[in-house]
């Protein structure tokens, strides 16, 4: 599923706000922490650190709300434009990819889209009984990212 909306924070302040320091949990409603993150190139403990902790290869774990955990590799990266990562639950049976891009429009305005699938043995089953909560989140995701970024640029311009 895919879902966009406009903002008028600009693309870096998105990106440093939401996505470069991993703190996805601030914006992602079904999310309650993120974990074990692993940068390429960065010890283990200099990633606690960094501020852009979002390259390709980048590890981490979801943990979820309800529990369970997925943990993820960060798989495509443009620095103010756009993130994928891919991550797995239950053993590989469930595959879950996500991408979130944005990009400025005319205007000035930046359009942000994000774009969430299940797939994997498991993934049509999950989609059945879960669509309403997977894009609930979905929506609630992206109008916490806008919301974030706002309050960032409004900070930004003080």
């Amino acid at each position: 599923e895919t879902f966009s909306d406009t903002t008028q924070a600009a693309p870096a302040t998105i990106w440093k706000r939401c996505i470069a320091p991993m703190n996805w949990e601030s914006w992602d409603p079904d999310v309650e922490q993120v974990t074990d993150i692993v940068v390429p190139s960065l010890p283990s403990s200099a990633a606690s650190n960094e501020e852009d902790k979002c390259k390709i290869g980048t590890t981490f774990v979801f943990d979820m709300k309800n529990g369970s955990k997925f943990p993820c590799t960060v798989t495509y990266v443009e620095e103010n434009k756009v993130v994928t990562y891919r991550g797995e639950g239950v053993g590989g049976l469930i595959l879950v990819d996500s991408t979130i891009t944005f990009g400025e429009q005319d205007g000035g305005e930046t359009l942000v889209t994000y774009t969430f699938g299940i797939t994997g043995w498991l993934g049509p089953v999950v989609n059945f009984l879960k669509a309403k909560m997977i894009t609930d989140g979905i929506k609630h995701g992206l109008a916490n990212i806008i919301e974030l970024s706002e309050k960032a640029q409004g900070e930004a311009s003080k």
